[in-house]
């Protein structure tokens, strides 16, 4: 008899206790996931299967019981090595709670950069696993955030590297960012070309140059993927499938399952089925 078919899953669960942060589990994660970013920080470990990644022309395998590290704004694919696809665990943190984990001045929020893609540290992983197990128990809330912050504290001291330059530097970095802070304000009207290089005050096809070479990937690319992010926000909210296409801005629920699914890798209904569960227990 043949196996079942499983289907691909992945839950998305913020955390009351630990204000910018949250746990992603993927299961029978298929597919290949084009080049795009992430505004957090990613710690990953690999459970099942093998996740390959390329960044920066390079092709890395990680596999089961290793960690995949990714910074905020670094472009990367990825994709599933076998068919039958992988597992992992994620916790994705924001760059304000990373920088306040690594600042060795209170006062002063840090910059940190990870220096890792794939990183093995046997330690490191059971440390992982336990702050996993504690996060299920009933024990207190400030039992759960030291074991939290002492986990992020041992990843930035084993994995970090130069502080992350950020997009608003350098020639043009201004003007781009300004365009990024428009796409966060406007990006359920349709956007063209020819308006977000008004925003940076640079003619369109040098816009374009500019935006993907300080980016890492297109404008265009940059504004479906925060589409996406809002998306997964609404649907966890309890929003209707069609009427989050129409508010993100897609131009229909067609074309909003065709990007959703590209990005996350299931359909927004399944999405919003599996995760509306773990917001409602």
């Amino acid at each position: 008899m043949p196996a079942k078919k499983q289907h691909p899953e992945v839950i998305c669960r913020r955390l009351p206790f630990a204000p910018g942060i949250e746990i992603v589990r993927g299961s029978h994660v298929t597919g290949s996931f084009s080049r795009h970013i992430h505004h957090t920080f990613i710690i990953g470990l690999v459970q099942a299967g093998q996740r390959i990644i390329n960044v920066s022309g390079e092709t890395i395998a990680v596999s089961p019981g290793e960690f995949f590290l990714l910074n905020p704004g670094q472009v990367h694919v990825c994709r599933s090595q076998h068919a039958t696809g992988h597992a992992y665990w994620i916790f994705s943190v924001e760059t304000g709670t990373m920088g306040m984990v690594a600042a060795r001045d209170p006062a002063r929020a840090e910059s940190p950069s990870f220096q890792y893609v794939r990183y093995v540290d046997a330690d490191l992983s059971a440390l992982f696993h336990a702050c996993l197990a504690l996060i299920e128990l009933p024990v207190s809330d400030l039992e759960k955030q030291e074991s939290l912050g002492f986990f992020l504290r041992t990843v930035m001291e084993k994995c970090a590297g130069q502080q992350a330059e950020s997009h608003g530097t350098g020639e043009h970095g201004p003007a781009i960012s300004r365009v990024c802070d428009f796409i966060g304000r406007n990006f359920s009207k349709e956007l063209s070309l020819e308006q977000l290089a008004g925003v940076a005050h640079l003619s369109p096809y040098y816009f374009q140059r500019t935006f993907v070479r300080i980016m890492g990937i297109s404008a265009h690319e940059y504004l479906s993927h925060f589409r996406v992010r809002k998306a997964k926000e609404l649907l966890l909210q309890g929003g209707e499938i069609a009427d989050v296409a129409l508010e993100t801005g897609f131009f229909d629920q067609s074309h909003f399952s065709r990007v959703f699914q590209k990005t996350v890798g299931m359909t927004p209904g399944r999405y919003s089925r599996i995760n509306r569960r773990e917001v409602d227990k």
